[in-house]
């Protein structure tokens, strides 16, 4: 990380903060370093956390509202770890990346490459009945 991207980690780590307190912790409490798994992050409740982030604070002067986060969305962008053992400040991070995902699906039709696979992968879902 650089100099410059300490306050886009802190507004992170505010709104995943903001998320863990709406379940009953002190915001003191919600640190970097702490693993998910030791405010109950599970597997099975993981996608509800981030459903539960405020990512409003990263809509910048775009006109167009992020799209509601959905299970697709979560599995695209977390699937590489197993969450519940890693730390608060890694979901912060990777949230970037779930913002830059979410604001680019406006121009998904644009992409010839993400035209083309989604066909491919429309054409097998028909092919399964």
């Amino acid at each position: 990380m650089k100099l410059h991207d300490q306050p886009l980690f802190e507004l992170e780590m505010i709104v995943v903060r903001q998320a863990l307190v709406k379940h009953g912790y002190k915001p003191e409490e919600v640190l970097a370093w702490n693993e998910l798994a030791s405010f109950h992050i599970t597997s099975e409740n993981f996608y509800q956390l981030i459903k539960e982030i405020d990512l409003s604070p990263f809509q910048g002067s775009d006109p167009d509202p992020i799209p509601e986060v959905t299970q697709e969305d979560v599995e695209f962008i977390f699937h590489d770890k197993y969450w519940p053992d890693e730390t608060i400040g890694s979901l912060a991070v990777r949230l970037g990346s779930l913002v830059a995902y979410l604001k680019s699906l406006k121009d998904k039709d644009k992409s010839s490459a993400y035209v083309k696979y989604k066909e491919i992968l429309e054409n097998y879902k028909k092919s399964l009945g």
